[in-house]
């Protein structure tokens, strides 16, 4: 099942300079037991208003929002979600941020970062597979 959760409002408020991440769509994929959260490049005013209406639930993997930039719902996020894999879209131009990293270890994630390689994830239904071809 694939379910695609847009953002509540399209409204840009006048004094925002910046608002497209905001715009993000949440999916969620389940197949089977595994359960897969891909959100985007969310930032803190999407991922709370995702969770507050409700949606939100736990997660086998979780793609992390915005390149791993740091933000306070983060917290909020892995919470309510608990992943225990989380895959990191990451380079050299766009890097993790160090508190990002510490929360999701805090958190006992087992973290992914596509700097280092191709992150492939297959799932049968019951199981989850995640491989990481190296390129370092």
């Amino acid at each position: 099942m694939v379910k695609v959760e847009p953002p509540l409002s399209y409204e840009i408020p006048d004094s925002t300079v910046e608002v497209d991440n905001n715009f993000s769509l949440i999916t969620t994929l389940t197949h089977g037991d595994n359960k897969f959260l891909l959100s985007g490049d969310a930032e803190k005013k999407r991922i709370r208003e995702w969770i507050s209406s409700g949606s939100a639930d736990t997660c086998d993997l979780l793609k992390v929002p915005h390149h791993g930039i740091y933000n306070t719902a983060l917290e909020e996020l892995l919470g309510v979600v608990s992943p225990k894999y989380a895959v990191i879209c990451s380079s050299e131009k766009n890097p993790v941020q160090t508190q990002t990293l510490e929360l999701l270890k805090r958190y006992h994630v087992q973290i992914f970062q596509t700097k280092d390689g191709n992150v492939t994830v297959i799932s049968n239904g019951n199981h989850m597979e995640i491989s990481q071809k190296l390129t370092r």
